[in-house]
């Protein structure tokens, strides 16, 4: 049997799967916080509509010590995968996007103009919700910067943005995003 990690939304899986989820649950270290007073409940520091991971045999066991590769300069990306949250996953063979931070993705039939919705009551780690307000800040003070563009340009071809309130943002491109983006980003 091959395994596989699956990623859901909370509303899908609940649907797909018949079961429904009443109690999430924390890291004990997580929990101790909460106990002190030092930590809302976790309840309260979900999202309205949380990813849900289906893992491949068990939920692991908190402890130990974590090992893993890097591959050197070749792997650039490598160091980063445990560091940063992406707005959208792909699937394990890359044939589809999977919701993560954006919760959902619409792309015009022409492939330039790309709506995005912000999963709803997510936080930065100071509680701040997350909003579009953010993803403006992105494209004003780090993608329009020619200097800083050049080095950081992962996404080239946007031409502009448009936020509406809270939670949904579109990007227009200049080209679609599957010619934009250089084929190293793309893998």
């Amino acid at each position: 049997m091959k395994r596989r990690l699956v990623f859901f939304l909370l509303t899908d899986y609940e649907k797909l799967s018949g079961k429904k989820i009443t109690k999430f649950n924390e890291a004990p270290m997580l929990a101790e916080l909460v106990k002190q007073g030092k930590l809302p409940p976790v309840q309260e520091r979900l999202p309205k509509n949380p990813v849900v991971v289906v893992p491949f045999e068990e939920i692991g066991q908190y402890g130990g010590t974590w090992r893993r590769v890097w591959f050197g300069l070749s792997d650039q990306w490598g160091p980063n995968k445990i560091c940063f949250e992406y707005p959208l996953l792909p699937n394990k063979n890359g044939a589809e996007v999977l919701p993560n931070l954006f919760e959902d993705m619409q792309v015009s039939t022409d492939g330039r103009v790309y709506t995005f919705k912000i999963r709803e009551g997510l936080r930065w780690s100071d509680g701040t919700p997350v909003t579009t307000e953010d993803v403006r800040f992105w494209y004003e003070l780090v993608h329009l910067q020619s200097d800083v563009q050049r080095t950081l340009s992962v996404v080239p071809a946007v031409s502009h943005l448009v936020c509406t309130p809270r939670y949904r943002h579109r990007f227009h491109v200049t080209l679609p995003l599957h010619q934009a983006i250089p084929s190293q980003v793309r893998g």
